[in-house]
């Protein structure tokens, strides 16, 4: 395998298309390039197929057990799911491919190379950021946004929407917003508002794990990065997961192994709460987004448990909890849910804050939004650091690069 000065082209190049693909065809589509949802689906498989091949081409090892076996699992699911529902249901093994395969990956990864995948990847985004911050107009015309998801995923533009944007990065009057900056919500590389705000998070979480053995420098760029996304995106959820994850630095390593389950069952208990203290919320707003999820979670029946509505997902996209079963029967929630809570053993200070960071970021997206945390383009990217921190883990002691992880 190629190897330039300890970096392994492959295991940069991956990472970084998966989350920078859709921007590249967006820039073919504006060059006159066609483009549609199979080939949106094509590079997909193909990163996911690149991913499997970089571990495979490492070697498998014993900490990969749990993934392999869970993919097995979810392929059973989905012969299960197609037979069930007459028709073929691959949502739920799509979603868990893009999960283990980046997991995987980043078990094979060092320092130096994931550190370079995060800060490319954060200098490519706060380049055309800033440029769509600057200059909206030409920022659509590199990626023409609007065009793109409509060629590529059936979201006809708004006739309302004459900037040619993504139709929801418009916002509206009375959504919340910091009043900084004037103009619609910023989505940068990823040509839509919530992957970016998830981006911004998933920055914090690297941050929140690794920063006493990152350069400041990199602090410095990734914390400027995060505030002008949450700034100028105005997203309430990542506002509020920035803030509780700061505070998380000083307090997660002070709670028990495991705690971030009692975690994850405080956030649907709260939901639950607001849904019952709110029940005739609407809108978008946290109320209302919460109401909503609720609803469809507390209306599955018993068959929906087990597949019965796995051939009506697309009414559940904006329910995450109520996705997750659906689209996995309670055997695959299960098996995700376990992935979030117990694939980092937390032993450490910096796993544990790994741990955490990663339950809230997924237990309350999934409040708001039921396919968000599945997107290729910010899933790839958490779940290649998730696989990193599981493998810093194991490899306590193996190399001085790596034993000052395990300091804090």
């Amino acid at each position: 395998m190629l190897n330039f000065f300890g970096i392994r082209p492959g295991f940069l190049f991956v990472p970084m298309f998966a989350v920078a693909y859709n921007a590249i065809l967006a820039i073919l589509n504006t060059v006159g390039i066609p483009v549609s949802f199979a080939i949106a689906a094509l590079c997909e498989l193909l990163i996911i197929s690149g991913a499997f091949f970089l571990v495979a081409r490492t070697g498998f090892k014993k900490v990969d057990s749990t993934f392999l076996i869970s993919i097995i699992a979810f392929a059973v699911i989905t012969l299960y799911l197609t037979i069930l529902n007459g028709k073929l249901i691959i949502d739920g093994l799509r979603n868990f491919l893009i999960i283990a395969s980046f997991a995987l990956l980043g078990m094979r990864m060092s320092l130096n190379e994931i550190n370079k995948v995060f800060v490319w990847l954060t200098w490519g985004v706060l380049f055309f950021l800033v440029l769509e911050i600057i200059d909206v107009r030409l920022y659509v015309a590199i990626f023409e946004p609007g065009n793109y998801f409509a060629k590529t995923r059936g979201m006809e533009v708004s006739e309302f929407n004459d900037l040619g944007l993504f139709n929801n990065a418009l916002g509206f009057q009375s959504r919340f917003s910091f009043g900084i900056f004037d103009g619609p919500r910023t989505s940068s590389i990823f040509l839509e508002q919530v992957s970016l705000a998830n981006f911004a998070t998933i920055l914090c979480l690297y941050l929140l794990t690794f920063y006493k053995i990152i350069p400041k420098k990199q602090v410095l760029l990734m914390m400027l990065t995060v505030f002008l996304i949450v700034t100028s995106s105005n997203t309430r959820t990542t506002s509020i997961l920035v803030s509780v994850l700061f505070i998380g630095y000083f307090v997660f390593p002070l709670l028990p192994r495991y705690s971030n389950s009692f975690a994850a069952v405080s956030i649907v208990i709260i939901a639950l709460l607001v849904y019952f203290f709110n029940p005739d919320a609407v809108g978008d707003n946290t109320a209302g987004r919460i109401r909503l999820s609720m609803d469809h979670f507390l209306t599955l029946g018993l068959s929906d448990y087990f597949g019965g509505s796995a051939a009506n997902l697309s009414k559940l996209y904006d329910s995450g909890y109520a996705y997750v079963i659906a689209a996995n029967t309670i055997v695959g929630a299960g098996i995700i849910g376990y992935a979030v809570l117990f694939s980092i053993k937390q032993r450490f200070s910096f796993s544990k804050r790994a741990a955490f960071g990663l339950t809230l970021y997924v237990f309350v997206n999934m409040l708001i939004g039921g396919t968000a945390i599945y997107s290729m383009k910010v899933s790839s990217l958490l779940w290649l650091f998730v696989g990193f921190v599981i493998a810093c883990e194991n490899r306590k002691g193996e190399s001085t690069n790596h034993k000052t992880i395990f300091k804090s």
